[in-house]
């Protein structure tokens, strides 16, 4: 379940900026009128700036090419890489809101996707929470693009010195640091209630900083957080996420992150973090634990690919069975010392699981779905609840 997002130190980007009768096609307007005036020092080297239809623009407002890297072109720099020429798709999203939903932009990059494009910008009056950062960076680096938020914030900072001011807004403070927010979403991680954090550094300063962040905390929580180093440019970005798990509840409940950078020292206790109890009890039952047993060990002594079909009435365990036996093959691979033969897991959705896993040099499937028909090769466990073997070659999917 996604939670709210927290901001450390002056809210800078969840201002109501009233348009008026700007809002929408006249917002896109007049960033597409005051980029053109920007990138005149460009014009003679062959630089190009052109509008799409205002109707079915497959994701963007603004394409820019350049066959030079651009400087200061929306308070941010743009270069040419491993291109002749740089590509820049740029979306404009007007809102009365102080968020822009995550559905309103993410599936622009499908439509994008063997475009070369080299940079897409999203360039809003408001802001996005740090999930929404996180998800569609991650998606556009698999696709060779970099993303860049162009927020509320930057915004009023790149129109004020080019004049341009459109719209009502309290004009804030001018502010050089690093600008902190994160997320604290809730999940269930192998039985147990736990967190995803998106926490999200914003680069106001004119400078380069090293950012240095530890998650002090006690043997109450287990987390992946490695200590981390990441050196942020000037107006860029950097976002990631860690899982927090809750193990024991005697210890020290708060969750404080460390920040440091060449410009400050800070510890964030994390909030939106609830001490939330595991009340699942452990699973009984002679007959469930020899499906477990007798599907760990097909697995283990397999000699090609399996799909195992798992079917019984509602209520008399599926899901508690693949629960436990995800957790056992999640602790093999990690005696194995062969995590990266995980390849990954299909969520959970009503009666229907997915666990895949790689087992050197086969895979296998375990699958729990109601009133699913497949050829049937092998009946393996007990009567309550089947699971059987299924021939690699048939394309249950």
């Amino acid at each position: 379940m996604l939670g709210r997002s927290y901001i450390i130190g002056p809210r800078l980007n969840n201002n109501k900026w009233d348009l008026g009768n700007l809002l929408g096609v006249g917002f896109e307007n007049h960033i597409y009128n005051v980029l053109s005036m920007n990138l005149e020092k460009y014009y003679n080297t062959g630089t190009k700036i052109y509008q799409t239809p205002k109707s079915k623009d497959n994701g963007k407002d603004i394409i820019i090419e350049s066959p030079v890297s651009l400087m200061d072109v929306l308070g941010t720099n743009f270069y040419i890489r491993n291109n002749s020429k740089i590509k820049i798709y740029i979306e404009c999203k007007s809102s009365n809101h102080s968020k822009i939903s995550y559905n309103s932009f993410a599936g622009n990059l499908s439509r994008i996707s063997a475009d070369n494009v080299s940079y897409y910008v999203l360039v809003t009056n408001s802001t996005i929470v740090p999930y929404s950062y996180y998800q569609f960076k991650k998606e556009a680096e698999k696709l060779g693009i970099q993303f860049i938020l162009i927020d509320q914030f930057l915004l009023l900072q790149y129109l004020l010195r080019n004049n341009a001011m459109i719209g009502e807004l309290t004009l804030k403070e001018n502010f050089n640091k690093i600008y902190i927010e994160y997320q604290a979403n809730s999940c269930v991680i192998e039985s147990n209630n736990a967190y995803e954090v998106f926490f999200w550094l914003r680069n106001y300063s004119e400078v380069s900083q090293m950012i240095s962040m530890k998650l002090n905390t006690d043997r109450n929580w287990s987390t992946d957080l490695s200590d981390v180093e990441q050196l942020i440019e000037a107006k860029d970005s950097y976002c990631f996420k860690f899982i927090v798990v809750k193990e024991y509840f005697d210890g020290i409940n708060d969750l404080i992150l460390n920040v440091k950078s060449n410009l400050f020292d800070t510890s964030i206790q994390l909030k939106g973090i609830n001490v939330l109890y595991n009340f699942r009890p452990e699973m009984i039952g002679k007959k469930n634990k020899k499906i477990v047993k007798k599907l760990n060990d097909n697995i283990i002594n397999a000699h090609a690919s399996n799909i195992f079909l798992m079917t019984g009435e509602a209520g008399v365990g599926k899901t508690r069975i693949v629960e436990i036996f995800k957790s056992a093959i999640f602790r093999l691979i990690h005696l194995l010392q062969c995590p990266h033969h995980l390849i990954g897991i299909i969520g959970f959705h009503y009666e229907v699981c997915s666990c895949v896993f790689q087992h050197r040099p086969w895979t296998c499937y375990v699958v729990e779905r109601d009133d699913f028909s497949i050829y049937l090769v092998s009946k393996i466990c007990v009567p309550h609840i089947s699971v059987f073997f299924v021939r690699s070659c048939i394309n249950a999917f």
